[in-house]
């Protein structure tokens, strides 16, 4: 009985599969990388108070900042930037944990802080697209 399948690959397989490759890697070229010049904004009661480029971060960065209401500090690391410690009551901005993509933001309202990410290249969700 013959079988309907062929182990062997044929010319056409071959075609087929040098067009599937040479679409992935131009794709990739010009796909938008993730490594997008990422910038984290810092403001202190709705002004900007600090701001450093996440792409240059080596190690663990703090940052202190006291307001009228209390104290909160921020982490930068290679995984992003979160709030590590924050004398606000229920410590939502501690919770949020790492945010590292353009459009992400931690915000502590009882201390009046909020940290911003932004990037020179625009990013497409599936709601803007």
């Amino acid at each position: 009985m013959l079988s309907a399948f062929s182990l062997h690959p044929r010319p056409l397989d071959y075609i087929i599969l040098t067009l599937v490759l040479a679409f992935s890697g131009f794709s990739h070229l010009y796909l938008p990388s993730g490594s997008s010049s990422k910038t984290c904004y810092i403001f202190k009661d709705g002004m900007p108070y600090e701001r450093f480029s996440l792409d240059a971060t080596s190690g663990h960065l703090c940052d202190t900042i006291v307001t009228a209401s209390g104290t909160i500090i921020f982490e930068t690391s290679e995984r992003g930037v979160r709030v590590v410690q924050s004398s606000c009551r229920n410590k939502t901005c501690i919770n949020r944990g790492y945010i590292k993509n353009p459009g992400e933001s931690i915000v502590c309202v009882p201390n009046h802080c909020m940290a911003i990410i932004e990037s020179k290249k625009k990013v497409f969700d599936a709601i803007s697209e």
